[in-house]
C-alpha cells in the first residue's frame, strides 16, 4: 500500500517538479549529433505525440502534445521510465513504466497513466493502472540517450469530469515518439 501511494504521489508531483526545473537557463536543444525529426524546438515529432478518446462526451478527441512545452522520456530509476507530456500546468499526462526497453507493458501497481486536460471548458482526469480493465503501452523502439522513445497506447477506462464528479466510460488510444533525455 505504501509503494501505491509514494507512485500515485510521484506521478502527481513530478509534473510540477518539471516544471520548476524548466525554468533554468539550461539550453535544451538536441545535440547535433542527433538528428531531430521535424516538429517543436524539443526535438519531438509534430505528428506522433497524441492521445485520442472516445466515449461519454468524447468522439474522436484527439490530445495533440505536439507542440507541447515539455515531452521527454526518462529513465527514473535503472529499470523505470517515465513518459512525459505537457502543454500547460493544467493540460498532461505523464506514464509510468516499470521498464527501460522495448517491450509491452500492461496496466498495473507499476505501469501507469495520469492525464488531466480541458475539453469544452471542463477539467477531466483519466487515470490508468492496475484497476483499468484492459490495454496496454507498447514501446517498439527505446534509444539510448539523445535518441527515441517510440510506441502507442490503449486502454479502456474511465474520464472523471472534475468539477461534477462524473464518470464516463472511455476507450483511449494514444503514439509516441519523444526524445530521451536520461
Amino acid at each position: 500500500m505504501k509503494k501505491s501511494i509514494l507512485n500515485y504521489s510521484l506521478l502527481l508531483i513530478l509534473p510540477l517538479l518539471v516544471m520548476l526545473s524548466s525554468c533554468s537557463d539550461d539550453d535544451d536543444t538536441v545535440q547535433p549529433s542527433v538528428t531531430a525529426p521535424a516538429g517543436n524546438n524539443n526535438g519531438n515529432t509534430a505528428s506522433e505525440n497524441y492521445f485520442m478518446i472516445n466515449g461519454g462526451p468524447f468522439s474522436n478527441v484527439k490530445l495533440d502534445y505536439a507542440s507541447a512545452s515539455l515531452i521527454r522520456a526518462w529513465n527514473y530509476t535503472s529499470d523505470s521510465t517515465i513518459l512525459y507530456f505537457n502543454r500547460n500546468s493544467t493540460d498532461y499526462a505523464t506514464v509510468l513504466l516499470n521498464g527501460n526497453q522495448t517491450g509491452t507493458y500492461s496496466w498495473s501497481t507499476t505501469n501507469k497513466l495520469e492525464m488531466i486536460f480541458q475539453y469544452n471548458g471542463a477539467y477531466y482526469t483519466v487515470s490508468c493502472n492496475e484497476l483499468t480493465p484492459s490495454g496496454s503501452v507498447v514501446v517498439s523502439v527505446y534509444g539510448v540517450v539523445g535518441s527515441r522513445v517510440k510506441g502507442t497506447l490503449t486502454a479502456t477506462g474511465t474520464a472523471k469530469d472534475a468539477i461534477t464528479g462524473t464518470h464516463y466510460p472511455i476507450n483511449l488510444s494514444g503514439k509516441f515518439d519523444l526524445l530521451r533525455a536520461n
